[in-house]
């Protein structure tokens, strides 16, 4: 395809993905109830089913050497899963006429709600990290941080997603909120340094497995469902205002680090 039509599915995928990840969320809660173990349990079990495809699609992908036979595969695929969603029942009970949202306007309703909001402000920011993690690797372990090294790393992680949809509704059920999310910042903070200060490339797959104990978003996410309904703030309302408040450190932050690793000397 031409390079128009690459960047104009490229937006088109970016909106419509947010659109359904947030909808499926929503009639999650609707039918096992918002900030609930049941919908922490069948939340990760549709997180385990799409990250098995992904796995089954990044080796089928080896078969498809032509673009466009990929995107019309895609393509189709799209179209049966959105066949399928027509033909499901809406799981609102009520529908309420559109409304704006804006971050402020949802997270003052309670004091709850705003220090859950700071709170997955402060821990979304080591995560923007992870934009350098290619670029420090490669120049880190120059020889030996290989496309195949790189592959294998990827397929571990999405091996370690798998058993992280087992092990999180476990946690959750020995751990209370503030520990799951101390465990979680603790897990952070162990693969930064090993990203660090690892000495070869090997020890990098200590990150995957440690990514299996982190279950701090979905015990924030649990806690914003739980305080939303308190206050009679619908799912959809959430999402929208979860989203606006995470924008400008999704934006901003990645620059930040960017120029803050162009200026380190380090890694020499």
């Amino acid at each position: 395809p031409s390079l128009k039509l690459y960047m104009f599915y490229r937006a088109l995928v970016s909106i419509t993905g947010n659109a359904w990840i947030n909808a499926s969320t929503a009639a999650l809660g609707d039918v096992f109830g918002r900030g609930t173990a049941h919908f922490a349990e069948a939340s990760s079990r549709v997180q385990r089913f799409a990250l098995l495809a992904m796995m089954l699609g990044t080796f089928a992908g080896r078969w498809v050497k032509e673009p466009q036979k990929a995107f019309a595969l895609v393509g189709t695929f799209q179209v049966m899963a959105a066949g399928a969603v027509g033909c499901m029942k809406e799981s609102l009970v009520s529908q309420s006429k559109f409304q704006r949202v804006w971050f402020w306007s949802v997270f003052r309703r309670s004091k709850a709600l705003f220090a859950l909001g700071v709170l997955s402000t402060a821990m979304e920011f080591p995560e923007h990290v992870a934009t350098l993690d290619q670029v420090f690797r490669r120049q880190r372990f120059p020889k030996l941080w290989t496309a195949s090294m790189e592959s294998t790393h990827m397929l571990l992680l999405q091996i370690a997603g798998v058993f992280h949809t087992f092990l999180r509704t476990r946690i959750l059920k020995h751990l209370d909120s503030a520990a799951a999310c101390r465990l979680d910042n603790w897990c952070n903070a162990l693969c930064f340094l090993n990203n660090a200060f690892s000495a070869r490339p090997s020890m990098l797959a200590l990150n995957p497995l440690l990514s299996c104990f982190q279950c701090g978003g979905l015990s924030l996410e649990l806690c914003l469902q739980r305080q939303a309904e308190a206050v009679g703030l619908g799912s959809g309302a959430l999402s929208a205002a979860d989203a606006n408040r995470s924008f400008l450190p999704s934006l901003l932050m990645p620059r930040f680090y960017s120029w803050l690793y162009h200026r380190s000397p380090w890694p020499s």
